[in-house]
């Protein structure tokens, strides 16, 4: 008996450590866009958007800086000299 109830204590435990965080997100989800003008959002994707500059930005990603170089000039004990 003690390795059934031991299995769905585990089984509980596992389902919480999935179904909580996903429930959290959705809430916050919902209450961040619950009035939110989804029709608007499409229609200015769709119609509004010159998606030229978007499609050449790609290449260069998004921030334009690579994470690497922004953390090259760092170097492990941060910066040594003014920018």
């Amino acid at each position: 008996m003690e390795l059934q109830f031991s299995f769905y204590k585990k089984l509980i435990k596992y389902i919480a450590r999935i179904v909580l965080p996903l429930a959290l997100a959705t809430a916050i989800l919902w209450w961040m866009y619950r009035d939110f003008a989804w029709d608007d959002f499409r229609e200015a994707l769709t119609h509004k958007m010159d998606w030229t500059w978007m499609w050449l930005s790609f290449p260069f990603g998004i921030t334009g800086v690579p994470g690497t170089q922004v953390e090259a000039g760092a170097g492990p004990h941060g910066r040594t000299s003014p920018p």
